[in-house]
């Protein structure tokens, strides 16, 4: 469809002190701006996700939920977490294409918060390759 634009990076205010929209807002916006799709990708969580989810729904816009994950330089397990591994990023946009992606994206959240958090709940490059399937990676531009 020529024309088609829909944003797959967006933070919502559950991106803590980085965005102030409240799901409802990014819905509304969507609709009004035609969009027939959106995703929600907040910094390092997924607490949006079932608000969004049942929001977009009922707006019949389909949602597309994934993350702005923080990547940990060497492993999740070290508290010195300063600089991503993979190409010198911080930060890696992740998208569950699917169910099985959406098992990921829990699975590797839960991770970042219960063995890799250090200001911020990080992932790995051990973490990520285990649970891939399903996800589409997108490296954001700063």
């Amino acid at each position: 469809m020529a024309g088609r634009f829909i944003h797959l990076h967006t933070h919502s205010h559950y991106s803590f002190l980085q965005a102030l929209p409240k799901v409802p807002e990014l819905v509304k916006a969507a609709k009004a701006a035609g969009m027939d799709a959106l995703g929600i990708t907040d910094a390092g969580n997924l607490h949006a996700g079932i608000e969004f989810y049942k929001a977009a729904e009922k707006a019949g816009i389909k949602p597309v939920l994934g993350v702005d994950a923080y990547i940990a330089q060497g492993s999740r397990h070290d508290v010195s977490h300063t600089q991503s591994e993979i190409g010198g990023r911080t930060r890696l946009v992740l998208i569950a294409e699917n169910n099985a992606g959406y098992q990921n994206l829990l699975t590797l959240i839960t991770a970042s918060f219960t063995e890799g958090f250090n200001e911020r709940p990080h992932m790995d490059k051990e973490l990520l390759r285990a649970h891939a399937s399903g996800l589409i990676a997108i490296i954001p531009s700063f």
